[in-house]
């Protein structure tokens, strides 16, 4: 036994995510020097401050680099080296689904990073991606037309390419015409055609109340125009009528669609014997 005095192992440091750009930072024993040996064998050190915090200048490491930072105590013992791999490589932007004035901003982005929405007053809102690569950020009011960015930024800091979204805030408007310039008779149908100022998703027959006549063909000619046949089932003169309730569809953003209605002119009863239209010449 020697009787030399046993000075006790500083804790290891803890350190920071590092990129290829900023200061390698952590956690140390107040008072110890921190040693981070590049992967050229260089070395650089800081001493840990007060709170333990410490900070190397980066010297433009790439990604996949390893260092090793050591914490030396006052004393001169050294902690156990701890390994670190450099993640200097940027997320990629964030996807985002169409958005609208009301509804939560919602898209993809790499799983564990904080998302950055810039609004157009220059305010920032902020939130964090799960592990599925999901977020979600509560509309702040947003008004159509309104253009705005987005950035992922990851554990090491890396900050990827943004995303710029312009605000659809205008919901669809619909038309509805028919095919019957007059009246339509005992044996007659009518064409309903509905016209969207916009494509949209949801419409179908079941969106449509008739009054009446009675519900044939549905055709969705396109993302934006759709037509119905009906089938009057009057007894005596009237209206065959449609009725389309306010968010019958959607459009891409969300916005939901206008209400419209449209009718036409129905004479079901024939005319009687002997009238103008048995005349034969």
């Amino acid at each position: 036994h020697s009787g030399g005095v046993q000075h006790e192992k500083p804790s290891n440091p803890t350190v920071n995510p590092v990129n290829g750009v900023k200061p390698i930072t952590g956690i140390a024993d107040p008072g110890d020097i921190v040693t981070v040996t590049m992967p050229d064998g260089t070395t650089a050190s800081a001493i840990a401050d007060a709170e333990g915090k410490f900070s190397i200048p980066n010297p433009g490491l790439k990604d996949k680099d390893q260092i090793t930072v050591v914490a030396t105590s006052p004393e001169g013992v050294d902690s156990d080296p701890v390994t670190v791999i450099v993640d200097a490589l940027a997320p990629a932007a964030p996807t985002v689904e169409p958005v609208n004035a009301t509804s939560p901003i919602v898209g993809h982005a790499e799983p564990h990073s904080t998302v950055t929405l810039t609004l157009p007053s220059g305010k920032t809102i902020t939130a964090q991606v799960d592990a599925n690569g999901n977020f979600e950020i509560a509309n702040p009011g947003l008004k159509d037309g309104d253009k705005i960015s987005l950035t992922a930024t990851d554990a090491a800091d890396n900050v990827s390419a943004k995303t710029d979204v312009v605000v659809d805030g205008l919901a669809p408007t619909l038309t509805i015409t028919d095919d019957v310039s007059g009246i339509v008779g005992a044996d007659g149908s009518v064409v309903f055609t509905f016209t969207f100022s916009e494509a949209v998703k949801g419409f179908d027959a079941s969106k449509i109340k008739i009054e009446g006549g009675v519900a044939g063909d549905f055709v969705a000619v396109s993302a934006s125009v759709y037509t119905l046949a009906v089938k009057p089932n009057l007894t005596e003169n009237g209206e065959v009528k449609v009725h389309v309730a306010a968010g019958a569809a959607h459009d891409a953003a969300g916005n939901p669609s206008a209400a419209a209605d449209a009718s036409q002119s129905v004479d079901p009863v024939a005319p009687p014997a002997g009238s103008l239209h048995d005349i034969v010449l």
